[in-house]
């Protein structure tokens, strides 16, 4: 909806040029037409769902900010035994508000609050036949935040761990890692590319 213009106060009498008011009887035909533009629709408008099914709107950029992230570890990582250990992923799919650190701290640090949905996965490499335990886990600033899930293993193979979970992020200095476990009795590897690791999450809409 465009600013209308008040060319001059009508009086009696007054001899009034087309060119001096077309404009703005052009502006009042289209916006009473449906045609109202961003710029005079107020902040507090109550407008009905179906008033704003456009599809030139991206609800993606106007409701959830876009935050979004995916990131995997190239290379195969070495988990030591019985010892928690960050997952340090080095590479990104996607980073749109450059939230995730892939070069010195390996970590998503989003200074947005909101909720976000975080999924992680790992592969360990060629455990043997014996009664052990493998975990991830989701931290905040270091500390245990989420579990995700523990596997209980006595056969051989290349068990996958996998975590998802939606997290109320209220603080903008908070920061979230992935860490996993293993206790088969010696250092096991993580398989490295985007096939087998991963640390992805983004920012719900309206959250």
């Amino acid at each position: 909806m465009s600013t209308l213009t008040k060319p001059f106060t009508f009086g009696a009498g007054t001899t009034i040029l087309a060119a001096e008011v077309n404009s703005d009887f052009d502006t009042l035909f289209n916006d009473y037409n449906g045609n109202i533009t961003n710029p005079n629709i107020a902040a507090n408008a109550d407008i009905a769902g179906s008033k704003i099914l456009n599809a030139s709107l991206n609800l993606d950029t106007k409701i959830s900010n876009g935050i979004k992230f995916h990131a995997y570890r190239n290379t195969a990582l070495s988990i030591p035994n019985n010892t928690f250990t960050k997952v340090t992923f080095d590479t990104e799919v996607f980073d749109t508000d450059n939230f995730f650190d892939s070069t010195t701290n390996n970590r998503f640090a989003p200074t947005t609050t909101g909720k976000y949905l975080f999924t992680a996965s790992a592969t360990f490499d060629d455990f043997t036949a014996v009664a052990s335990t493998a975990t991830i886990q989701l931290a905040r600033n270091g500390s245990t935040l989420i579990d995700g899930n523990s596997l209980l293993i006595d056969i051989a193979g290349d068990p996958t761990l996998v975590l998802a979970t939606i997290i109320n992020h209220t603080v903008t200095t908070d920061f979230y890692e992935i860490f996993v476990f293993q206790n088969q009795g010696a250092a096991r590897n993580i398989l490295g590319g985007n096939r087998f690791n991963h640390f992805a999450g983004f920012r719900l809409a309206g959250a």
